[in-house]
């Protein structure tokens, strides 16, 4: 019982796959405790599995970030059998992508209420215990909140509200010994584009001129981990990350024109 009151206990939402399940694997082999939430249990059982070694030190449950009531009852039975959270990372969240036209505004809804609500609905539903742990909100941006691209609108829209509402909040959260960090991963070589329009996996991977600015998961999140120890504000991962956001920020138009074919 000793170890579990001095190791840190992570909640993470998104463990299922890409950079989620990388964040479980590598702070349970770091030797701190997680508890891991996702949709697609047969994905977390294998999680499980893989984990196998760490025992009780990795629990999960199955749950939808858009579902507040199972969100809570996750929360509490981490906090019944960790006692605390001293991290809270919302990684949880999809990319869609779709011209206006063949987007609905359920779409548009829903994208938002993975990327942007159910990350505040969750800091509120952590909050405190993250105030009595003098603990840490981590969640994910992405260059695509810093310039808007043909048919990345919803996503672009998310990202952008909800690295609007972090930096608003950032003062709130530190005033009561919350420190925040905003991750921007860049482009991952991860399962995000494994998604449809409403975050159900597909076999369609979409890949396209994104394969020379990729990174590796494993290297991406050992990055990540890194700069949340460290409680730096914003992390920009990887070079790639700090030229695509100059490149998108100041010549979207232009790469619309050139990649999408806009007039």
């Amino acid at each position: 019982m000793g170890y579990m009151e001095e190791a840190k206990v992570y909640f993470i939402t998104g463990v299922t796959s890409g950079i989620g399940r990388e964040f479980a694997v590598q702070l349970i082999k770091a030797g701190n405790l997680v508890y891991g939430i996702g949709r697609r249990k047969s994905s977390l059982e294998s999680l499980k599995k893989e984990l196998e070694e760490a025992g009780d030190r990795f629990l999960f449950s199955v749950c939808d970030v858009r579902e507040s009531e199972k969100v809570q009852e996750s929360i509490k039975i981490c906090l019944k059998k960790f006692n605390k959270i001293d991290v809270l990372i919302a990684n949880a969240g999809y990319s869609s992508r779709a011209s206006f036209e063949n987007f609905s505004f359920h779409e548009y809804k829903e994208q938002i209420n993975v990327n942007t609500l159910a990350p505040i609905d969750i800091l509120y539903r952590c909050y405190d215990e993250l105030v009595k742990s003098k603990g840490q909100f981590v969640t994910i941006s992405s260059v695509l909140a810093y310039g808007a691209l043909d048919t990345y609108s919803a996503y672009s829209m998310s990202k952008v509200a909800l690295s609007y509402f972090c930096e608003g909040v950032r003062n709130d959260l530190k005033k009561v010994g919350i420190d925040m960090t905003v991750i921007v991963p860049g482009y991952v070589n991860s399962d995000i584009r494994l998604r449809d329009n409403l975050g159900n996996f597909t076999s369609k991977l979409d890949r396209k001129n994104i394969s020379l600015l990729e990174m590796d998961t494993n290297k991406a999140v050992s990055k990540m981990i890194r700069g949340i120890q460290k409680r730096k504000k914003l992390l920009r991962v990887g070079l790639s990350t700090y030229f695509l956001i100059a490149l998108i920020s100041s010549f979207s138009s232009l790469i619309n024109k050139v990649l999408f074919r806009r007039t």
